[in-house]
């Protein structure tokens, strides 16, 4: 009895002490892995640049048209008073209805905005995905331990099965016991190193790193509370959510649309000016024989004839803000619908962590008291199999309802655009 409690002593102050060393130096690696992937995700570095691009259409919708310069030669020249005119040069400017530019400049502002809240919620989507590895991590960390230890039991009880096989007090089964439950212990435990491998390499890809994380900086899981009081849950996602401010910018971006189309139908003017080179007259010498001619000022006025496509700009653009309005309408159902079970889940979670911790208690006590009876002679070693058995599925699910705790909460911060 003594080894077996001592062992299992030892293995508790092992595990405590190792996830405070690690929460001492690796508390913060989880926040500089999200720090990395924002800064090297390939999806991200896509949206940045997209949004770059969007803010220089700006200065091309904002920008006044290119001025005009007509150069002619007169082949046959224009006799006039002062003398043949040989050559003439104009410049002229178009300018749009007063404000028509600040309205395409607004059109080009909302499109960024809303290309700035697909980022967001991209970047909030690819923190949630590396909050979700990592926890899973950390998971399979923990089962691993677990596992373990229980092979470390294992190998006590198969000298305490072989002492008692030896001395005649028990028969050979209990060592082909024993080797049964080792045996599914290591692939359990196999299973379990694999997936943690292929979790991590999955982590390194999220976070855009080229170097092998080390799995000794995932610190342990802790019980999370939710991030916002769920009475004021509804109304904080409805607010910071990031689909919901993008679907709101775009819309946004749709009215502007229709404000500009409504301006491009109006008229536009364009003022210019014309300067004729005139030769001397070899006939006669009147005054001022040969002057060049500066005729001030052209004055243009374009006139919208055909305004049926402006009327179908903001016919589109009505028909594209309602549709928005649907959009917005129904993933705030959706919204709905997942805080409902996101709060269902974080409740299961949290009553599973209560009765698996009670569980994992009463197991214990009741291995002890089982292997003191088997010591004295008056218990079956298969009991013991048993209860170990239902003592490791017990911690399991205690590590498996604090990861479905941590998994809803960063679900959660997800919704609120964290």
């Amino acid at each position: 009895m003594k080894p077996l409690k001592i062992y299992r002593s030892l293995t508790l102050a092992l595990l405590l002490f190792s996830i405070n060393v690690v929460n001492v130096y690796s508390q913060h690696s989880l926040e500089e892995l999200l720090i990395a992937a924002e800064e090297n995700n390939p999806g991200l570095k896509a949206k940045r640049s997209e949004y770059k691009a969007v803010l220089e259409t700006e200065n091309q919708v904002s920008s006044l048209p290119d001025p005009m310069i007509n150069l002619g030669v007169f082949v046959q020249p224009v006799e006039t008073r002062l003398g043949p005119q040989r050559a003439s040069l104009g410049v002229s400017q178009s300018f749009p209805w007063f404000g028509t530019l600040k309205a395409q400049s607004r059109v080009v502002q909302r499109k960024a905005e809303a290309i700035l809240g697909e980022y967001d919620d991209r970047r909030a989507s690819l923190f949630r995905d590396i909050r979700l590895v990592y926890n899973r991590i950390q998971y399979l960390s923990e089962i691993e331990e677990i596992t373990e230890g229980n092979l470390g039991l294992i190998k006590t009880f198969r000298e305490l099965a072989r002492t008692k096989f030896e001395s005649g007090e028990a028969g050979f089964v209990n060592l082909l016991l024993i080797d049964m439950e080792e045996k599914e212990l290591k692939v359990k435990l196999l299973s379990t190193r694999e997936e943690k491998q292929a979790s991590l390499v999955r982590l390194e890809k999220l976070c855009g790193l080229s170097e092998v994380i080390d799995e000794s900086d995932i610190d342990g899981m802790e019980k999370l509370p939710l991030p916002v009081d769920r009475v004021a849950l509804r109304d904080s996602i409805v607010r910071d959510n990031n689909r919901l401010l993008t679907l709101a910018k775009m819309r946004e971006a749709t009215l502007a649309k229709s404000e500009a189309a409504g301006y491009l139908g109006k008229p536009s003017l364009t003022v210019g000016a014309t300067y004729i080179n005139v030769g001397p007259r070899t006939d006669a010498s009147p005054v001022s024989n040969g002057r060049d001619a500066l005729l001030l000022p052209q004055v243009g006025l374009r006139i919208p004839v055909f305004t049926n496509k402006y009327r179908s700009m903001q016919t589109q653009a009505k028909y594209e803000s309602e549709a928005l309005d649907y959009q917005i309408s129904d993933h705030q159902n959706l919204l709905e619908a997942q805080i409902a079970s996101l709060l269902k889940d974080y409740d299961d979670a949290e009553r599973r962590e209560t009765l698996y911790m009670e569980l994992s208690e009463l197991a214990t006590k009741s291995s002890e008291l089982r292997q003191t009876e088997f010591s004295t002679g008056s218990g079956d070693f298969e009991n013991i199999i048993d209860i170990e058995r239902k003592l490791l599925n017990y911690r399991t699910a205690y590590q498996k309802a604090l990861y479905d705790n941590r998994n809803t909460v960063f679900k959660t911060l997800y919704l609120l655009g964290k």
